[in-house]
């Protein structure tokens, strides 16, 4: 037999062997070896490392089968020619018969592998690969999309997802492609994309891979911040908007405060939040009000919680009974969640009165100028401005200033040292005016530093990579990268970052490289913290975020950053 006849039967017989041994090694072993795994609570990064260790173990079991084949019956001084076109005649019949039931998804076999559909909440649903009539019953109930998370580099899923493209234009429903390769690949751009449609919140999608279990879960876990079943409970790293508006933060995380959640919302920002009690400002009186407390009512029932209505009734130019309800909820000892139905004038009050604000002078008209220049308002309790000339102080308290600070900064002072100088003043002063910056420009970097450190970055002003690669978003209140460089640093104290977390893996860094990089963090007014990735990380990250509820940057290395995406990603709220 010719060398070149002798390369063309092996290759044909690996390749016909490798795809069988393959779908065995998938059916039979990953998929019951991954839902094991999940069902222990273990970690991402984990279940990659073992489904990884499978395939290697599949590649080497096709090397194996391949090297015996070839020894017994090719290498032979007269091969069997019969018998070796036999083998690959039954081997090609073999894969055929399975390649078409992999095609043929609504099969009683694929069927019985593939996972149920989850509906967790209003937005999304999960599931297997939905067929041409499941398109329809989609667009029938209301789904705006469908996000394939097939991976053309698959051969079957390439038909299949061709397929799903035609489907889609026919029923009337956008497909979505956002290619995942399960177990062997981070999927970062993918889990990216998929966070990206999700964040205006007001989509219903139907997210699926081929049997609606590992891919399709992965992105469960990101978009709702699921977490496996037996995992221990984790401090929340909280979104900064739900579907009806933006979320407030108070005292370390304890109050929040926010619009009316949806009911994907409140499975996993209440329940999962360990919130002790609601507030709803809502109206009994009012009849569109009615139901909203009636459904509320019974959430709060089921879960154990305290159901408090404290409804602000306008009158006038105000509000009755706010002052009350922020003094309830600043004496109040456990954890908050108070909301109306969206985020209105009245929130904005009772955030300045949480801030320390004093609601007799709260809300006056406020002039935007001073003879030294533009006045900034970062909150109704908080201005910054220039010193004011003759007669402009009583100008300011008939404004509704109770208290005017001169602070008299130099350029020496970084503006977010200013920034923190101030925040460290006592919450009681009422609605506060402070003047003495150097300059008109220092004095509005520090207005937009305190206002993203008490309302969270503004998307529009994160750089796109810090250390020469991306930024990755998880929140408004977190941020995830490289190693900064020192004009990054001042970049990020700049947009309103407060503290910089070090995540190191043990033995990475030496205490000598940690003490520099601490000093220079701390030289742009930035608190410095270091967690070990050895450690329960994620609990010491958010903890992090809660405090102060102030912006962070996580500092992770190349070769963790991925995991420590996919790790926050997922147990966000």
């Amino acid at each position: 037999m010719s060398r070149a006849r002798l390369l063309v039967l092996t290759g044909l017989f690996m390749g016909l062997a490798g795809f069988l041994l393959g779908v065995g090694f998938l059916f039979l072993v990953n998929v019951p070896v991954e839902e094991l795994l999940t069902r222990r609570g273990t970690s991402q990064t984990l279940i990659n490392i073992a489904m990884t260790g499978i395939i290697i173990l599949w590649a080497l079991s096709s090397a194996w089968v391949t090297r015996c084949f070839f020894r017994k019956v090719l290498s032979r001084e007269k091969p069997p020619t019969s018998f070796i076109y036999l083998i690959l005649g039954v081997l090609f019949l073999m894969a055929a018969v399975v390649f078409y039931f992999l095609l043929t998804t609504g099969s009683p076999v694929i069927a019985r592998l593939q996972g149920t559909v989850s509906e967790p909440g209003e937005r999304y649903a999960f599931g297997p690969y939905p067929d041409k009539p499941r398109l329809r019953e989609l667009k029938a109930e209301g789904y705006d999309g469908v996000i394939s998370l097939l991976s053309p580099m698959i051969p079957f899923e390439k038909i299949l997802l061709e397929q799903e493209m035609e489907h889609g234009k026919e029923v009337g429903i956008t497909i979505y492609s956002l290619p995942m390769l399960p177990w062997v690949s981070d999927n970062q751009e993918s889990i990216q994309r998929a966070m990206d449609l999700a964040e205006p919140g007001d989509k219903r999608y139907y997210v699926h891979c081929y049997l609606g279990k590992h891919r399709a879960d992965l992105i469960k876990r990101v978009l709702l911040g699921q977490e496996p079943e037996n995992k221990e409970p984790q401090e929340c790293i909280y979104k900064t908007r739900l579907e009806r508006g933006k979320l407030y933060f108070y005292q370390n995380s304890r109050i929040i405060m926010g619009p009316y959640p949806t009911d994907e919302e409140w499975f996993h920002l209440i329940q999962r939040g360990q919130f002790k009690e609601i507030i709803a400002d809502l109206d009994p009186e009012n009849p569109g009000d009615l139901k909203w407390i009636k459904r509320e009512e019974k959430n709060c029932q089921e879960m154990g919680l305290k159901y408090t209505i404290m409804p602000l009734r306008k009158q006038g130019n105000a509000y009755q009974g706010l002052l009350e309800l922020a003094q309830y909820i600043a004496n109040s000892q456990h954890k908050i969640y108070v909301h109306g139905f969206l985020i209105t004038e009245k929130n904005l009050l009772l955030d300045g009165l949480l801030r320390g604000g004093d609601l007799e002078h709260m809300g006056k008209a406020f002039p935007e100028r001073l003879q030294g220049g533009a006045v900034f308002r970062v909150s109704y309790n908080l201005f910054l401005g220039p010193r004011p000339a003759a007669g402009e102080m009583d100008r300011l308290k008939k404004a509704g200033i109770t208290h005017m600070e001169a602070l008299e900064l130099d350029e020496n002072i970084s503006p977010a040292g200013a920034a923190s100088y101030i925040q460290a003043w006592p919450k009681t002063l009422g609605v506060c005016f402070f003047y003495g910056f150097p300059s008109p420009d220092y004095c509005s970097q520090v207005a937009s530093i305190l206002s993203s450190r008490c309302y969270g970055l503004k998307r529009d002003d994160i750089p796109a990579s810090i250390g020469g690669h991306k930024v990755d978003i998880i929140t408004e209140r977190l941020l995830l990268g490289r190693q900064p460089e020192a004009a990054e640093l001042c970049t990020l104290a700049g947009l309103g970052v407060r503290t910089i977390v070090q995540l190191e893996e043990p033995d990475l860094s030496s205490d000598q490289d940690l003490n520099l990089i601490k000093q220079a963090v701390e030289a742009e007014g930035l608190r410095f913290e270091l967690v070990y990735r050895s450690e329960d990380y994620i609990n010491h990250i958010a903890k992090e975020v809660q405090r102060d509820d102030n912006p962070c940057y996580v500092v992770a290395a190349p070769f963790i950053q991925n995991a420590v995406f996919i790790d926050l990603k997922s147990c966000r709220i």
